[in-house]
């Protein structure tokens, strides 16, 4: 149950547990791909402000002081914060560090400065990577990449009031990228750069319909 006296489980049902199986961490404090106008251009708001964060990113003396207080209590990382994760410094000592403490990592990325390398990176230590959708070659790019290389693929596709029509038409003539293992649906956030004018409401029946859908099993997605 994870309420041990004496070295023992006592069978009682803990009211939440004794430390985060997963954790996520917040690496990156400013973002290449928001501070471009790429996230505005897709027609996205980005929650977190990455057009304006100019902070410096995380350290890797606390990132692995972090993951050695985490070894053998906590099993996967989601690795994040404002910008992707992939682009920090010394994203393949992050990965490395990790694998060093048995714990996998996964995180999100618009793709914009994914590369190769970076994909055999992931395949090698990942768990799992999400694609944010933003309608671009570079998403595209990013997605091939990382399926070809053998990541298990999700893609994260932000609901506003203007992308949910999309979704739907999407969703109904299969025209996400073959090779991605799940889509991921988020709901806008009226935080950062997000409108609150942009937010989806109970009146939608497009929202109604993605609902729907995603709860058939004619889309052929997870």
């Amino acid at each position: 149950s994870g309420i041990i006296e004496d070295g023992r489980d006592t069978g009682v049902d803990p009211f939440a547990a004794s430390f985060p199986e997963l954790l996520d961490i917040g690496i990156m404090g400013h973002c290449i791909h928001g501070q471009s106008g790429l996230c505005i251009k897709a027609g996205i708001e980005c929650y977190q402000g990455g057009l304006h964060k100019k902070n410096d990113n995380m350290t890797l003396a606390d990132f692995e002081d972090i993951a050695k207080q985490c070894e053998g209590r906590t099993y996967q990382f989601a690795l994040g914060g404002c910008g992707d994760p992939d682009q920090h410094e010394h994203f393949r000592e992050i990965l490395e560090i990790c694998k060093m403490t048995g714990i996998v990592p996964n995180f999100t990325s618009s793709g914009y400065g994914i590369t190769e390398e970076i994909a055999k990176l992931c395949s090698q230590y990942c768990g799992a990577v999400a694609i944010s959708w933003y309608r671009s070659e570079y998403t595209l790019r990013a997605i091939k990449m990382l399926a070809d290389a053998g990541v298990k693929t999700n893609i994260h596709y932000v609901l506003n009031k203007y992308t949910v029509d999309e979704a739907v038409e999407r969703l109904v003539s299969h025209r996400f990228p073959d090779g991605i293992n799940a889509l991921v649906f988020l709901l806008h956030k009226p935080v950062g750069l997000g409108k609150a004018e942009n937010m989806i409401t109970r009146d939608n029946m497009r929202f109604k319909e993605l609902i729907t859908l995603v709860n058939s099993e004619d889309t052929g997605y997870k």
